[in-house]
């Protein structure tokens, strides 16, 4: 509603719904549909081996497991409140996730083995805060996650899975908010947007720290990387899908050439849009065809309506 009597609205239901998750190849041509449309919800995370896809279906959300050759879905979480998925581990066995366990409203960090066979691990449950999880670094050490807390600054945090006894970490480089991290594939850097003013830029720090930092890009969302790191892709603002030629083998991170590869239909939140196949061939975008999103109704003096 704005302030000179225009109201807009856009009707509700059929959005998620209507998501489909498709494979597309570097020049945007559709490869496959993966699995039947859904109102799928999060991000979408394929496995180490590329076989599977674990992403959460339904509102609130639960964890699926879908077989990247059939389409298969396997339900992985059994959980009462939202939930959402973070990353696999590095020898593709658990998965870890997101979800609403407190009366607040807060995230809490939790894994499982992808077979199902055994009971959830609480991982990070903070009072009054709401972790949410990310990436799972390859060396298995660390999963990255954003600390979120009300009235204040979301921060890059990392949680030493390998060592429960170590303290969580939070990498509190900007004054603005740090979010969807990815950790590259040797585990010494670590990519994720910041929210400042205006759009949001890709930024890579050393990991898991200290050290400097080096912008990707001016305007971004969802970093992903390559699988041998020579690639960085993420969303732009319009929802192209980019790729930026890096190199991190030095003390010093560089940055090449950044190439618009094809305009995505991502669903509406570019955050949670998509992953990339470890050679950076294919991309598994949750889709949402054109033709079918609902129309935006525009009212003029609506107040006038409302008082007939």
């Amino acid at each position: 509603v704005s302030q000179t009597d225009v109201l807009a609205y856009q009707p509700g239901g059929g959005l998620g719904s209507s998501a489909g998750l498709i494979e597309y190849d570097r020049t945007g041509k559709v490869v496959a549909t993966i699995g039947e449309r859904a109102n799928y919800f999060g991000p979408v995370r394929l496995s180490p081996d590329g076989r599977r896809l674990a992403v959460a279906i339904g509102d609130p959300g639960d964890v699926y497991l879908l077989e990247t050759a059939t389409g298969v879905p396997t339900r992985l979480t059994f959980s009462s409140g939202s939930t959402q998925v973070g990353g696999w581990s590095p020898d593709g066995t658990q998965v870890v996730y997101s979800s609403l366990r407190q009366k607040n409203g807060r995230y809490g960090i939790f894994a499982k083995l992808a077979s199902g066979a055994d009971a959830e691990r609480t991982l990070l449950l903070g009072k009054g805060v709401g972790h949410i999880a990310d990436d799972w670094s390859r060396d298995g050490r660390f999963v990255s996650y954003q600390e979120n807390v009300p009235n204040a600054h979301r921060w890059t945090g990392f949680l030493p899975v390998s060592d429960p006894s170590r303290a969580a970490l939070l990498l509190r480089e900007h004054d603005g908010d740090e979010t969807m991290s990815a950790i590259a594939p040797d585990s010494r850097w670590i990519a994720y947007s910041v929210f400042t003013s205006g759009a949001p830029a890709i930024v890579v720090s050393p990991f898991p720290g200290p050290g400097g930092k080096w912008q990707v890009s001016a305007a971004g969302y969802n970093p992903r990387w390559r699988g041998d790191g020579k690639e960085l892709y993420f969303l732009a603002p319009d929802l192209t899908l980019m790729a930026a030629e890096v190199d991190g083998t030095a003390a010093e991170f560089r940055v090449g050439r950044v190439t618009p590869l094809f305009h995505t239909h991502a669903f509406s939140n570019p955050g949670y849009a998509y992953d990339v196949t470890a050679d950076g061939q294919k991309f598994i975008v949750t889709s949402v065809d054109t033709e079918e999103t609902p129309t935006i109704t525009l009212v003029l003096n609506w107040r006038e309506s409302l008082l007939k």
